[in-house]
């Protein structure tokens, strides 16, 4: 890791960590927690938080913010994004997200688990 991302990083850490940000984003983790809990089919569920949520605080490059809820023990299978950078953090709890080793060389070493 870059020491520029390393600083990104710690920067959107804090940016999430504000408790002012974190009560605008419960409501929106309550509703997604709710929708998985009423569809007992689905593995997880999610929605967009509004980035004026932020009040300007993110960097320039980032254009979407996603709160995703997923079920205990649930596989979501494998997912390609290559025309952005993804950025995740737990809110609560723990999980395992694996990636593609030499993922800027087109991801096709082993799959690493990186716990959240």
């Amino acid at each position: 890791m870059t020491a520029e991302e390393r600083s990104l990083l710690e920067a959107l850490d804090a940016i999430v960590g504000s408790e002012e940000i974190r009560a605008q984003i419960y409501p929106i983790i309550e509703r997604v927690c709710t929708e998985l809990a009423r569809n007992e089919k689905a593995q997880m569920t999610w929605e967009p938080i509004p980035l004026a949520i932020y009040g300007g605080a993110l960097p320039s490059g980032i254009r979407s913010s996603w709160v995703f809820v997923l079920r205990g023990g649930a596989t979501t299978g494998a997912e390609r994004h290559p025309n952005s950078h993804q950025r995740m953090m737990s809110f609560e709890a723990t999980g395992d997200l694996q990636v593609r080793a030499g993922l800027a060389d087109g991801g096709e070493g082993p799959w690493q688990s990186r716990i959240l």
